[in-house]
């Protein structure tokens, strides 16, 4: 392998150094390393000289450096035409989305042969994201209005509600095509069957929730998860504390008999 910090330059000082040999490896090279620091020029140098083809081997060098987070390389890659972002089905996308690279997901999609609706990619990319746990990206992603985030079944704030993802439900909910009631407020019943507190409240502040459908169905969870907190948490919710069947609730009365 060529020494890191002398894979573009090497072509500079030795006249025998040929940067395209082994199908372009030495692009290919510096996309893969996670050294960042200085990738940006030395790509630039590279994409310079006669012949040397960024694209080779089925775009490896973007491939590589979205996987890794690489912003700075894959930003100088994207200059030059004979790149292709979308190569292997979006290979670079899915990659950035998974590492959690928010700076790779906005050069990618700055791009114009970068399309997110296409085939409902987005929907998995927006999976992704929020399955790993990465806000930053999901919020890269739903600033793009090609991405549409009820599909498919509002999984999406669904997914982010089974999980506590504060900051991904709170970008969700503004989204006027996310529908937090979709099936029958499956995001609250989730939310509540693992416990989530802060995505309960969030989606009781929605006045779309209502939190007495399916006969108090979310309070029935939580008292059989003995979730005391849980239990409070709803109750605190004035249509759920006025509604005549919540009195029936076993870990009300427990509440009520520890006050």
């Amino acid at each position: 392998d060529l020494p890191v910090g002398r894979t573009a330059t090497m072509f500079k000082s030795d006249p025998k150094f040929d940067p395209t040999s082994w199908n372009n490896y030495a692009i290919r090279r510096l996309c893969s390393i996670k050294v960042f620091s200085g990738i940006s020029s030395e790509v630039e140098d590279l994409l310079r000289v006669e012949n040397v083809d960024p694209s080779d081997c089925d775009n490896y060098a973007i491939r590589k450096a979205s996987k890794l987070g690489n912003f700075l390389a894959v930003r100088g890659l994207l200059t030059d035409k004979r790149v292709d972002p979308c190569a292997k089905n979006n290979e670079a996308l899915k990659g950035a989305c998974k590492i959690g690279c928010a700076d790779t997901v906005y050069e990618l999609l700055s791009d114009s042969r970068v399309d997110p609706s296409i085939d409902n990619l987005h929907a998995t990319l927006l999976e992704i994201a929020i399955t790993n746990n990465h806000s930053e990206v999901a919020y890269e992603l739903l600033r793009d209005k090609r991405v549409d985030p009820s599909v498919p079944n509002n999984k999406p704030i669904v997914l982010a509600s089974q999980m506590n993802l504060v900051q991904t439900i709170i970008d969700l909910l503004a989204d006027e095509r996310v529908d937090p009631t979709y099936n029958n407020n499956e995001c609250l019943r989730v939310a509540c069957e693992n416990s989530c507190y802060d995505a309960v409240e969030l989606l009781l502040n929605d006045g779309r929730v209502d939190p007495t459908r399916n006969e108090n169905e979310v309070l029935a969870i939580a008292d059989k998860n003995m979730d005391f907190e849980m239990v409070d948490l709803l109750l605190g919710d004035y249509r759920l504390n006025s509604h005549p069947r919540a009195d029936g609730s076993p870990c009300r009365k427990k509440l009520k008999t520890i006050m």
